[in-house]
């Protein structure tokens, strides 16, 4: 079963996404399923589950909480109201929903960009978020090569947490082109996806760019749902992308093994 998780519309402020374009792109795609994201609305919602017999629709809404940070509910059944990011996280599991981290990295708005370059939060913050997320986004379309080696750094000490992949397209077009596979999973229902998304293998698929903006490889993970980005494709990145990716490693590992060591210690502590 493929699933696009992340999804703006016209809903969302300067997007100009057609509901029924982007679904019509998302079975073209081949995706079974799409989770609407608008950020601080769920007012496409009702829309997108009617413009489509066939694509099932994932209820959900991107919420910009008071530190700018952005965490996502999926499966909800109303709008999110608070904006204390630890309130954030009650309302959505209050409704029975996923608590989704998307571009970990993304200047200003990703919790882990906010955390380590902003300092928005401290360790003793980040382990009670992580403790409480569902999902954190491994792979988003359009996404720097910085953003996309942090996270796959970071992924590293938080293991538990399964991750997923979502498009987060500018246009109709980029329906569909980062997604998660979920392996031996039909389902039809949201209930049974939701559960899936915990649970089943996966694969995760996204298309990577380099610098001037050519197509460089398909990248895949390998099986699993807790494994961190395996760099590997049709064709491989070439050796410019491929360097820069380790200098960014080199460059963040220290902080993440920082990240970890507070994570560790304020565990111990409680």
């Amino acid at each position: 079963m493929k699933i696009d998780l992340h999804i703006i519309t016209s809903h969302t402020h300067n997007c100009r996404n057609d509901i029924e374009r982007m679904i019509t792109q998302a079975e073209e795609a081949g995706l079974d399923a799409i989770a609407i994201t608008d950020i601080d609305t769920m007012s496409a919602c009702t829309s997108a589950a009617k413009a489509s017999d066939t694509m099932l629709i994932i209820p959900g809404m991107t919420v910009n909480t008071d530190r700018g940070t952005h965490l996502i509910g999926l499966f909800l059944t109303e709008e999110i109201t608070g904006r204390d990011i630890f309130e954030v996280i009650d309302e959505i599991h209050a409704q029975g929903g996923l608590v989704m981290v998307p571009y970990p990295f993304r200047p200003n708005v990703g919790l882990l960009f906010n955390r380590f370059k902003n300092n928005r939060y401290t360790g003793e913050d980040m382990t009670r978020i992580l403790s409480r997320i569902d999902l954190i986004e491994a792979c988003t379309y359009g996404a720097s090569e910085e953003e996309l080696a942090a996270t796959d750094q970071y992924l590293q000490s938080v293991p538990d947490i399964p991750q997923v992949a979502g498009s987060f397209p500018r246009i109709e077009d980029h329906v569909g082109r980062a997604y998660v596979e979920l392996e031996d999973i039909t389902a039809d229902s949201l209930v049974e996806v939701k559960k899936a998304l915990l649970t089943a293998s996966r694969t995760m698929r996204f298309e990577a760019y380099s610098l001037d903006e050519t197509i460089t490889g398909k990248t895949t993970t390998i099986k699993g749902k807790r494994r961190t980005l395996h760099w590997r494709g049709k064709t491989r990145f070439g050796r410019p992308l491929m360097k820069s990716l380790k200098n960014v490693w080199r460059h963040t590992f220290g902080r993440m093994r920082t990240a970890d060591q507070e994570r560790k210690d304020v565990t111990s502590a409680q």
